[in-house]
């Protein structure tokens, strides 16, 4: 189970607040957006500085249950997701001679929680995301735990150049001219990692919003950075001074 940052862009959604505009109110930078885009790990001072920006608890923007999932009936099935991260609780505490009290320390959780979950009780979603505190290498063994358990749902692939709609492309796919191997190499502006099928359409690998038109393409600067490699020649209108 990897960490999800879903409920965040949910309520930045609700109080009209922009990613950026909220990295930029707690001085974060767009690499530690991304990694929340990708729902990867960030520092844990960063979380605390959400928190305080939008004035809510862990739980209301960080969670360890998957959205969705393959697995069938795994939403129902709340003691095997327990006791998995449990397990991986225990090995932590003793790889790294933590004792209970640390836990609950690191996590803010009450020790009677703790104690709870570690003698076979379950635990709520929201105090699973303050365990999330432990760190780091926490964080990757519950993920390896659980992405084993749940592989991603494989989502619709929707071409660079094509977008699902005919005759439009998304305006991040972009393509730059490589002297030595004289051939055009491609790359989405927008940073998303980009591979090619087996009939040689290129995809997104991951979830791009590819904007085909003006409006989509503005609100999609908003949230992505967008970069163009390569030296790029200014050529001005007719009758233009320069």
């Amino acid at each position: 189970m990897a960490v999800y940052f879903y409920k965040l862009f949910d309520k930045l959604a609700e109080l009209n607040i922009t990613q950026r505009e909220l990295m930029q109110r707690i001085g974060a930078s767009s690499s530690t957006l991304a990694k929340m885009r990708n729902n990867q790990t960030v520092a844990l001072d960063v979380i605390v500085r959400i928190c305080d920006e939008l004035k809510c608890d862990i739980g209301d923007i960080v969670t360890c249950v998957p959205k969705q999932t393959d697995v069938e009936g795994v939403n129902n099935n709340v003691d095997r997701l327990n006791s998995i991260a449990r397990a991986v609780l225990n090995e932590f505490m003793n790889k790294n001679n933590l004792s209970l009290s640390d836990i609950a320390k690191t996590t803010s959780l009450s020790l009677n929680t703790v104690k709870s979950f570690v003698n076979g009780n379950n635990i709520s979603a929201a105090s699973h995301a303050k365990l999330l505190r432990l760190g780091e290498r926490y964080n990757e063994s519950l993920g390896k735990a659980f992405g084993d358990l749940m592989p991603a749902k494989p989502k619709k692939i929707i071409y660079c150049y094509s977008c699902g709609k005919r005759g439009n492309r998304c305006w991040a796919a972009q393509s730059q001219w490589n002297t030595e191997k004289k051939e055009f190499e491609h790359y989405c502006a927008f940073g998303f990692e980009q591979s090619f099928d087996e009939n040689q359409k290129l995809f997104a690998v991951q979830e791009c919003p590819h904007p085909t038109t003006g409006k989509e393409f503005a609100q999609a600067r908003e949230q992505y950075e967008f970069s163009l490699k390569g030296d790029y020649e200014y050529i001005p209108a007719k009758g233009e001074m320069v």
